[in-house]
């Protein structure tokens, strides 16, 4: 017959609810000094890869790691008039992190293989098309009229998809104009594209309000990682913006006015 330890378990078990006790303690505010943008993909869970306990980082994730903020020099006071380049989900999750919490860097992090990138690359010449399939899901064999599958072209998506994609496939079409023969992959487009969100994001005004020193915050960097999902490391761009990078270099030319209307 066994012979079962009950108090020995019962120890155990105080211990864990004793642990979430301690971990519960810290709950009462947060104070994180990131904000992470990331991509929604279920691989790329930061708290996970970074190995960062709770109230570290602030986090909003969209397909393809894109946001559309309200952009510089427009108010966010509002009311606002509508625009269709703004996403109310992504330029909140700008706003509150920086204006209430004080976040003192934003992270806009992609990652390798990124399916939202892939369907916005026609096959072309310059395709890479096995880097191209890589990024997909294995197609799926004899699936049911109503099993799930991945579409792979941007065509084939639904307008809403298509809609908040639209940035990438922009990139894309230029990148194809190019006068470079370089390959067009994922990785390459991916790269580029976290460039230009962190653009995006140094050029919103809750962002702009506080470097011109006309707005709250703590705000000291935007900044550019990548996040292979074969090795599980994370790669530093090297593409940062401050307070003290020269607007020119990141901002459009009609969004280079003096103050807020």
């Amino acid at each position: 017959m066994a012979n079962c330890d009950h108090n020995h378990s019962s120890h155990i078990l105080d211990h864990l609810l004793d642990r979430n006790r301690d971990f519960a303690t810290g709950f009462t505010a947060q104070r994180p000094p990131v904000l992470w943008i990331g991509c929604c993909d279920s691989r790329v869970p930061e708290s996970v890869i970074l190995q960062s306990p709770p109230g570290q980082i602030f986090t909003t994730r969209t397909i393809a790691n894109i946001v559309k903020p309200t952009l510089w020099p427009k108010s966010i006071a509002g009311p606002p008039e509508p625009d269709d380049n703004v996403d109310p989900n992504s330029d909140s999750a700008i706003i509150f992190p920086v204006a209430s919490l004080g976040v003192k860097h934003i992270i806009v992090a992609g990652h390798t293989r990124c399916g939202g990138v892939a369907a916005c690359i026609p096959n072309g010449p310059r395709t890479d098309q096995a880097d191209k399939e890589r990024a997909f899901n294995p197609l799926k064999i004899d699936c049911s009229p109503t099993e799930a599958v991945e579409q792979r072209s941007y065509d084939q998506l639904p307008f809403s998809m298509r809609k908040w994609l639209e940035p990438i496939r922009k990139l894309v079409e230029n990148m194809e104009k190019a006068a470079d023969s370089e390959p067009i992959t994922v990785k390459r487009v991916t790269e580029e594209n976290v460039r230009q969100q962190v653009r995006t994001v140094a050029s919103s005004t809750v962002v702009q309000q506080y470097w011109r020193g006309e707005g709250k915050g703590s705000l000291i960097s935007v900044r550019g990682w990548m996040y292979d999902v074969d090795n599980g490391e994370v790669t530093d761009l090297g593409f940062i913006i401050t307070k003290d990078t020269p607007r020119e270099e990141y901002m459009q030319p009609e969004a280079l006015a003096p103050s807020v209307d």
